[in-house]
């Protein structure tokens, strides 16, 4: 569900970014984002991508990563994706560290065998951010 939302193809109109912000209005938000990283995306989206085309080999490439596409729309959503996003939210377990930069993957890293973190039993502050983001949506 939480990757549907992120996509932006919801009829809702929910998006990435959308849901960042609900994320981060959640009381228990200190336990997963990361303190002093702005949720500001690193660059703004206009209509016309002219100047990361190559009119010789016919394909738009990304000014970040430099991966490659066959249409101006494609590197479009590649940029409005998570793909450059910074890191801005952190699993809550003390011991573990990682960090991600899409709520969907800090929610199927909590899901996963790898952290002790306890949304399978209905507490703990992502189980939280869960119950809040879908209150809001």
């Amino acid at each position: 569900m939480i990757i549907h939302l992120e996509s932006g193809n919801c009829p809702s109109g929910m998006n990435c970014d959308r849901l960042i912000d609900i994320a981060a209005e959640c009381f228990q938000s200190k336990k997963y984002m990361v303190k002093g990283l702005s949720r500001e995306r690193r660059l703004s989206i206009d209509s016309d991508l002219s100047e990361y085309r190559d009119y010789y080999d016919e394909f738009y490439e990304c000014p970040y990563c430099g991966k490659s596409f066959p249409h101006g729309l494609s590197l479009k959503q590649h940029l409005e994706s998570t793909a450059h996003r910074p890191y801005i939210f952190k699993c809550p377990d003390r011991d573990c560290g990682v960090t991600f930069n899409s709520v969907s993957g800090l929610v199927q890293h909590v899901e996963s065998d790898r952290c002790d973190e306890g949304i399978r039993s209905g507490t703990g502050s992502i189980q939280k951010m869960l119950r809040w983001l879908f209150l809001q949506t």
